[in-house]
């Protein structure tokens, strides 16, 4: 099954914003190369909560220091029908935020294989750790 685009955005808490247009990477597959750049049809107004985010390259100082994470934390204790891509879970409407450091490939295999998973860990990938959430 063809999996179908986001339609729209949710910026902060509480302004969702529909996508004007998707660009992938072109090497996608699962969850490798798993990003993307969306155009949104309007205008972000920005705020405290609701800032640019900056993208690495070779001259970013602290690379690799702590990045704050911010999403929707799943509830697996509630499903839902989501279209194009059927039984998942609730997504819950308060942000979750967590401090990461950010962790080299091999640290990430082996605190993955420590926890018992078979997770397929890439060089395209960025790791990070959450002291205390494991």
């Amino acid at each position: 099954m063809k999996r179908m685009k986001p339609v729209s955005a949710r910026i902060g808490q509480f302004v969702t914003i529909k996508i004007a247009k998707t660009l992938c990477h072109p090497q996608h597959e699962d969850f490798v190369n798993d990003v993307a750049l969306i155009k949104l049809k309007s205008k972000v107004e920005f705020a405290a909560s609701v800032i640019p985010a900056c993208l690495a390259n070779d001259w970013t100082e602290n690379l690799y220091d702590t990045l704050l994470l911010t999403g929707f934390k799943e509830d697996y204790r509630v499903y839902e029908d989501v279209p194009g891509f059927g039984k998942r879970p609730k997504i819950t409407e308060l942000v979750e935020s967590v401090d990461n450091l950010i962790i080299t490939e091999a640290e990430c295999r082996n605190r993955t294989e420590a926890m018992g998973r078979t997770d397929r860990i890439t060089d395209s990938q960025l790791c990070v750790y959450s002291p205390g959430h494991e």
